[in-house]
């Protein structure tokens, strides 16, 4: 068996177990929360399954184009990644993380600015309207409070 197929089976039997699992947390009494504990969990098993059907019925890596890994292009990434960490706090997660994405868009080869930081406040938006209004969880607020 090719290694992309036993990684793809493996995958799938792991995410099988583990989504069957997730069926053993037990939900609490009352309904006081509209997303449970099992909500991520069978959400990540999912996903797993998801990534082994694709891994296994994609091309395989001898057939894939390889592609050298640009370091400097990936120093660049994780000091961004890492300047976000630091300024989650006092900037406020939607500064930030419109500043993120768009530097990451122009760091993957997104040219166009505008389409840039229109892209990252719609993601940075959402994302924030699913936590706050959704979830009930809050997000940094910094600087706008």
């Amino acid at each position: 068996m090719k290694p992309d197929r036993a990684l793809a089976v493996s995958l799938f039997i792991f995410g099988s177990g583990y989504l069957a699992l997730t069926f053993l947390i037990p939900e609490p009494s009352g309904g006081y929360a509209a997303i449970g504990p099992r909500a991520f969990p069978i959400m990540i098993g999912l996903a797993l399954i998801g990534c082994s059907i694709w891994i296994g019925v994609g091309p395989s890596r001898s057939q894939a184009k390889k592609t050298p890994v640009d370091w400097w292009l990936f120093s660049l990434s994780a000091l961004t990644f890492l300047a976000y960490i630091l300024l989650l706090e006092p900037l406020g997660y939607l500064l930030a993380t419109v500043a993120l994405i768009a530097l990451e868009s122009r760091l993957l080869g997104s040219r166009n600015w505008l389409h840039n930081l229109i892209v990252s406040c719609v993601i940075t938006a959402s994302v924030y309207g699913i936590f706050s209004f959704l979830l009930e969880i809050p997000l940094p607020k910094g600087l706008i409070g």
